[in-house]
């Protein structure tokens, strides 16, 4: 998954643990909810197509969480050539 590589991107480096950790978070919840409230969603409605576009209205979001927060990290430390040299 991609969205791992965001904990060494976005954040300082000494605070890269604690991006990890924020990531695995919300991956571990996604996980446990999820299900849970697509089948709710299948029951009201009748059918999976409710269960889709909820899922895909998160993943909207999720990239669109993302988005500024890489705008703001290229504003502050320049392009990625930047991150080779704080390693």
């Amino acid at each position: 998954m991609a969205v791992f590589s965001l904990s060494t991107r976005i954040p300082p480096i000494e605070r890269v643990g604690m991006g990890f950790g924020i990531i695995s978070t919300c991956l571990s919840l996604g996980i446990m909810i999820g299900p849970c409230l697509v089948g709710i969603a299948r029951d009201l409605v009748g059918g999976y197509g409710a269960g889709f576009l909820m899922m895909a209205l998160f993943a909207f979001l999720s990239t669109a969480s993302i988005v500024p927060l890489e705008m703001n990290n290229n504003l502050t430390k320049g392009t990625d050539a930047g991150d080779a040299e704080r390693r």
